[in-house]
């Protein structure tokens, strides 16, 4: 059975991991990655969960990383505009 320390790391994990896929910017990016994967090392550390959940968490940090980096690289690449097109069509 997990204790309570153990469940709340794992609950905190896996909050960070979904967060990673609301990252803004690249800087929040890589700051909630690093969180939530250094919960789950610690978790990892711990040895109360199988090998194969943790191989679950990481895919799914990764996964919501390379998402999110590759939408917020294109969009450094193409920036969108912020002021607003005063051009209408009557």
């Amino acid at each position: 059975m997990i204790d309570t320390v153990h469940n709340q790391r794992l609950v905190k994990a896996y909050e960070l991991i979904d967060f990673i896929g609301t990252a803004t910017d690249l800087e929040s990016l890589v700051l909630l990655f690093g969180r939530a994967y250094g919960y789950i090392e610690s978790l990892r550390d711990t040895k109360v969960l199988p090998s194969g959940t943790f191989a679950n968490m990481e895919k799914q940090a990764r996964g919501n990383f390379e998402t999110i980096n590759a939408r917020l690289g294109a969009n450094a690449r193409s920036p969108e505009l912020v002021a607003p097109s005063w051009n209408t069509k009557k």
